[in-house]
């Protein structure tokens, strides 16, 4: 069983524990996402990835979550059900994310920042060569 997080002050060390605004943040940060009109799919799921990539680029990792990877539609069995429409603004999804950390990785101060949005690169194209038609496989690389 999970051990509940004690109020801040009240003697908690933070190991082992959940914090209670982690599984509510998430949640909250996925109903933003998800209502988004067919309109702004893109741009809210961008201006929601943008605000949390730039602040660390390892987010889902230091935050132990798949936050990005979800609202970006990267997680496992997600962009793969989909078709028509969807599928389309999942890949117009993909290609501002590609856009996005190709700036980045030019604006980097340092090799060290440019690296972790490469990683971010490599982990897309990747996730794009193992889900796609072999016909289709280079659309991000």
């Amino acid at each position: 069983a999970k051990k509940k997080a004690k109020p801040t002050g009240a003697g908690n060390d933070g190991r082992g524990v959940e914090h209670y605004l982690k599984p509510l943040t998430s949640a909250a940060l996925l109903r933003l996402s998800d209502h988004s009109s067919a309109d702004d799919f893109v741009n809210r799921r961008m201006a929601l990835a943008k605000a949390l990539l730039t602040s660390d680029p390892r987010f889902d990792m230091l935050t132990k979550t798949q936050t990005v990877s979800s609202i970006l539609m990267l997680e496992r069995n997600v962009s793969e059900k989909l078709q028509g429409f969807e599928k389309q603004q999942v890949l117009e999804l993909w290609d501002s994310y590609v856009t996005f950390l190709e700036e980045q990785i030019i604006k980097a101060k340092n090799l060290h920042s440019a690296t972790s949005f490469i990683e971010l690169m490599y982990k897309l194209a990747k996730k794009d060569l193992s889900a796609a038609p072999a016909e289709q496989a280079r659309r991000v690389a």
